[in-house]
């Protein structure tokens, strides 16, 4: 089929080009990067390309500058300069346009394949307000006067969304999630290290802000570009709309045409196998395409229980990188910088008291610091609740006050089979493994952290964890404990499976005390979780 594509008036020359561009790149690419972002003409001793963005511009000069030079050569019997021009102004009205009910729009069919609707324009006037309600126009991040992101539908109305409220520049960075913010940042330049990011991690760790900031980060590197964020949910939800009211292609087309795909929740769409092959076809497209996908789970791609083989390939096609428990140093640094959010004016021993409590998310540092605001309006007149200008000024016995006010957990023993079944789970390894006389790296590190983690969180004497882990003498477990002890002080870092970018010691020996007490509180000693794959 041949895609009708805007060119400069230099008459049949720039037909000729225009043809033999599409013959070489192929109609869909010549649809999706020629068709409404760009005008190819001659003129004089050169071929232009008039496009609205810088990032066009850099695409298609990376992608596209020698396929133009070639097809314009053929055309014209001539060699001619490549020139490409940024002009954002030429294709604002006809964006408008087509955002019009009735506008003639590029389709897709069942199979991806982009064709032309028979009498489009009569069939939209009558179902846009179902297509609208179903698979809405292109959802884009815009950044408002003070910086916050916020999502816009680009449709006539405008209709406001909901703001975002995440911008990549106020990320907390620190040792737990450098290596997720460095992917992030790296991703969203003209150059990343792959097609696709996954970032993985528990709750209230920072990964939909990475991705919210990272779909605004983009738009602002590349003004113009189609950008769309959702929640596994809003997918689902949008998928399953679009198969009702019979809007499935349009909804296709609206995901599959992205410079940029962030799809945060992915474990949402764990069993959920019709949504999972629409999201399998709607990845490979924009694979194809060259565009990017980012994408934010709780757990691993391997872990995700009853998740297509086909897609978790595909995950691990591209960079996976976990975000981690903050340390201690991080949550100085969060609690100082969200203190001033809640009115709150923190000494430093206050904030350094704060810090030494096993907070494991950001949301459990703002909960406190709730909590602690509420205790200092409620008693002014104690001692650090002092009232200074437009904070309260609060000191370490306004903090200890609230610490001990805190109703204590129900503290369950923790059993060195729940450690070892804890630790085995992490490693992907069984529990034979640990328990036997492999000195392979990982088993020995296991091991060690299973000695350590038992002399730490329970009341068993050194022969008695000895013989819990299968050791004829309890100085290898004390041997074991002092290493782990000598690596915290260094700060080293470790890696747990080869296919995980390695963490420092301190975050994994966070991350494990607070699986264990989990493990400890839920379910019988031993009895391992099922989340992972033991190798």
């Amino acid at each position: 089929m041949t895609t009708a594509i805007p060119a400069m008036p230099d008459g049949a020359v720039s037909v000729r080009l225009l043809q033999g561009l599409q013959r070489r790149i192929g109609s869909r690419k010549m649809g999706l990067w020629f068709e409404h972002t760009a005008k190819v003409g001659v003129s004089h001793d050169q071929v232009r390309v008039v496009v609205p963005s810088r990032f066009h511009a850099d695409w298609i000069t990376k992608n596209f500058k020698e396929h133009v030079c070639q097809a314009a050569n053929d055309a014209t019997g001539k060699s001619l300069r490549f020139a490409v021009e940024v002009q954002p102004d030429s294709f604002a009205a006809a964006s408008t346009n087509r955002a019009q009910p009735g506008a003639e729009l590029p389709h897709r069919d069942g199979n991806g394949r982009r064709t032309t609707h028979p009498d489009r324009a009569s069939r939209d006037r009558t179902s846009d307000t179902q297509a609208d309600s179903a698979a809405p126009s292109r959802l884009v991040l815009k950044t408002d006067a003070i910086g916050h992101a916020t999502r816009q539908n680009d449709t006539p109305t405008m209709r406001r969304r909901r703001p975002t409220g995440f911008d990549l520049n106020d990320f907390v960075v620190g040792l737990s999630n450098r290596m997720a913010y460095e992917a992030t940042s790296r991703f969203i330049d003209s150059d990343p290290l792959g097609p696709s990011l996954f970032v993985h991690g528990g709750c209230g760790l920072g990964k939909t802000h990475l991705l919210q900031g990272a779909c605004s980060a983009f738009l602002q590197k590349h003004p113009g570009a189609r950008v769309r964020y959702y929640t596994g949910e809003e997918f689902t939800n949008r998928y399953i709309g679009a198969i009702r009211s019979n809007t499935l292609n349009d909804f296709r087309r609206s995901c599959r045409s992205l410079d940029l795909l962030a799809l945060d929740d992915v474990h949402f769409l764990s069993n959920k196998k019709a949504t999972q092959n629409e999201f399998l076809c709607t990845f490979d497209e924009i694979g194809r395409c060259q565009a990017r996908v980012l994408l934010a789970s709780d757990e691993h791609p391997r872990d995700i229980m009853e998740f297509h083989e086909r897609i978790v390939t595909r995950f691990l096609s591209g960079m996976v990188v976990e975000i981690h428990q903050p340390d201690r140093d991080m949550r100085l640094t969060l609690i100082n910088r969200l203190s001033g959010r809640y009115g709150l004016a923190l000494t430093p021993g206050a904030a350094e008291l704060l810090a030494t409590e096993e907070l494991a998310s950001v949301r459990e540092i703002q909960g406190t610091l709730a909590s602690l605001r509420a205790l200092a309006e409620f008693s002014p007149d104690s001692q650090g609740g002092r009232v200074a200008s437009s904070h309260i000024e609060v000191g370490v016995i306004l903090v200890q006050k609230l610490l001990n006010a805190a109703v204590p957990a129900v503290n369950r023993p923790v059993q060195v089979s729940t450690i070892v079944a804890t630790v085995a789970d992490r490693f992907r390894m069984n529990v034979d493994r640990i328990m036997g006389s492999s000195r392979q790296r990982q088993a020995v590190l296991a091991r060690s952290l299973c000695s350590y983690l038992a002399r730490t969180m329970t009341q068993h004497s050194l022969p008695e964890i000895a013989r819990a882990l299968g050791r004829k003498n309890h100085t290898t477990v004390l041997a074991a404990v002092r290493r782990i002890e000598k690596d915290l002080a260094a700060g080293a870092e470790v890696a747990v499976c080869p296919d995980v970018p390695a963490m420092t010691l301190e975050c994994l020996v966070a991350s494990l005390k607070s699986e264990i007490r989990s493990a400890a509180g839920s379910r019988p000693a031993g009895r391992p979780t099922g989340r992972r794959r033991a190798v």
